[in-house]
């Protein structure tokens, strides 16, 4: 067993699989994105897979195996709940008056382009175009 990982157990998997999760439903179009988001708080922090690993007490190499049975990485699940709370924050009354680049930063991109990427990958339009299409949906 890897260094920290001999006395893995399921139940630590299935804590390690919960650490990550707790996030609204997966919206599809902007009009699913009324579920509230976590705080914005809780995905703005820079996480790297080593300080995930430190921060639930195991070893970078044991968080990825237990995230192997997901069919992505920790980072991919990370960027994920990311993209996720941000489509729900670009949907939000009260998020209106944030620029793309804020709600970007708030939810841990490093850069707006960074988030534009992951955003259009996920969701199939840029973060401008899920604001709009939400917008016309409340007229």
């Amino acid at each position: 067993a890897a260094a920290g990982c001999s006395n893995a157990s399921d139940s630590n998997n299935a804590a390690l699989l919960g650490l990550l999760n707790g996030t609204p439903a997966q919206p599809t179009t902007p009009a699913q994105t009324s579920t509230p988001a976590p705080a914005p708080t809780e995905l703005e922090i820079p996480l790297t897979l080593e300080a995930i690993a430190r921060e639930s007490g195991v070893s970078a190499r044991y968080l990825c195996s237990a995230f192997e049975s997901t069919g992505s990485s920790v980072m991919e699940h990370l960027y994920n709940l990311r993209v996720r709370s941000a489509a729900v924050h670009l949907q939000q009354t009260h998020m209106r008056a944030k620029t793309i680049r804020e709600i970007a930063l708030m939810n841990g991109f490093a850069t707006p382009q960074h988030f534009a990427r992951i955003f259009k990958r996920k969701f199939g339009m840029s973060p401008g175009e899920w604001r709009s299409k939400g917008e016309e949906g409340k007229d």
